[in-house]
């Protein structure tokens, strides 16, 4: 007996072959989109821009990281000259 879509078996055969083939497909798509992993991804890829960057201008990014030192240590740097300009006034 030839294979036909006509024979009962072989169309059956053809749908259990189908189906196994969408599960797996639906099984790769549903690891690869899963939100750790698109996370994941995303989060390389920042990582790779920003080193990216960073080597093509090493000094701008030296200057930009000492500038948000000094933003965030502003209030402490503030008072440690205030005392240092106060020991200095009484020296005199």
């Amino acid at each position: 007996m030839a294979k036909t879509l006509t024979d009962p078996i072989a169309a059956a055969d053809q749908l259990v072959a189908a189906r196994t083939q969408l599960q797996q497909t639906l099984g790769l798509a549903s690891r690869a989109l899963a939100p750790t992993r698109l996370a994941q991804r995303a989060t390389d890829q920042a990582k790779a821009a920003v080193t990216t960057r960073l080597k093509a201008r090493p000094y701008a990014a030296g200057l930009m990281a000492t500038a948000l030192v000094a933003i965030l240590m502003r209030k402490p740097l503030a008072g440690l000259a205030r005392q240092l300009l106060r020991k200095t006034r009484h020296d005199r």
